[in-house]
């Protein structure tokens, strides 16, 4: 039998749990910017692809570079709740295996949450955020470079 020697997480929704307040932050910074609203079902169509692509695809006819400088302004400023338990396990986990992080969220949203939430990025060897790769899930080479 294989011993299980390293884990890898996803970021939304399974260490914090995220989507109900990233919606929000999404609909108050594109209201900021005065694009056209979203509803959380836009935002639900398109969640999980690469931040630009989201953007790209919720308002295809504005600039994503305008959004990304807003929503980091905005998103440096605000929190999300943990999933119950999760900082806890990582707590526990990282002694006995390799951690990783392999996320579709922007660098410095999940550096920011991370640090609120008390989480160190050394504990985890991998640590793959938006952009930070040509592939994506669920493409399992997203998976590549941890593998390696």
């Amino acid at each position: 039998m294989k011993r299980v020697k390293a884990i890898i997480f996803d970021w939304d929704n399974t260490i914090v749990n995220s989507f109900d307040h990233l919606v929000i932050f999404h609909q108050e910074v594109g209201r900021q910017l005065g694009w056209p609203p979203v509803t959380e079902e836009q935002l639900r169509a398109v969640w999980g692809k690469p931040f630009e692509e989201l953007i790209q695809a919720l308002w295809p006819t504005h600039e994503s570079k305008d959004f990304d400088m807003a929503y980091r302004q905005h998103i440096l400023s605000q929190t999300v709740p943990a999933v119950e338990g999760a900082v806890e396990t990582i707590s526990k986990l990282k002694d006995s295996y390799l951690l990783g992080i392999i996320t579709a969220a922007p660098r410095y949203e999940v550096e920011h949450f991370m640090t609120h939430h008390g989480l160190d990025k050394a504990d985890f060897l991998i640590f793959q955020t938006s952009g930070e790769s040509e592939y994506h899930k669920p493409d399992a080479r997203v998976f590549d470079t941890a593998i390696t």
